[in-house]
């Protein structure tokens, strides 16, 4: 089971997927993630929203929907005690980004293509828009990617060739495009 070494907390809404609600920082009893049937071979949290990725390429998420970042097609506002499971993604999931402090997920496919959703007010989806995604929309700007990593609102992708391109806000030079 691949877990990222920088975990935030989804368990302040409902975040454990134990279908009990409102969460502790102080840590809680594990217990089986209700509905989800298949292994889970990751688990990737985003500011208060988990997923896990199944061995059969289905993508399950539970915690608090704001920016469409269930990619479930809602809008915001809800909380989910419970995993649901992304259907649009349509089991073809091969690993999840690895990415923190932001309200966007991608799903990456073993083709190398991706799909990104959650907020985008800084294109860091990779649409080519700014406009939030509640659903996983194809990335255009890039194919054959091997990995992605993100946080906030800048995010980079390690291709097949070995390649690194970075785009979104640009905080700081993260883009390294020299702007």
């Amino acid at each position: 089971v691949e877990v990222p070494a920088r975990l935030e907390h989804a368990g302040a809404r409902g975040g454990e997927g134990d279908g009990a609600g409102a969460g502790s920082r102080y840590g809680v009893t594990a217990v089986g993630l209700s509905g989800v049937t298949n292994t889970v071979t990751k688990v990737q949290l985003i500011e208060n929203v988990a997923f896990a990725l199944t061995d059969a390429g289905k993508v399950f998420t539970w915690g608090t929907e704001y920016y469409g970042d269930f990619g479930t097609y809602g809008t915001s506002g809800g909380n989910y005690t419970t995993p649901v499971q992304i259907t649009a993604l349509s089991n073809t999931v091969s690993t999840l980004a690895d990415i923190g402090e932001s309200d966007t997920m991608c799903a990456l496919a073993a083709d190398g293509s991706a799909k990104c959703w959650g907020a985008n007010s800084s294109g860091n989806i990779g649409d080519g828009t700014v406009t939030n995604r509640n659903s996983p929309t194809a990335m255009t700007a890039m194919t054959n990617i091997a990995a992605i990593y993100g946080y906030v609102s800048d995010m980079c992708a390690i291709l097949n060739n070995g390649s690194v391109r970075c785009w979104g806000s640009n905080t700081y030079g993260a883009s390294a495009d020299g702007s």
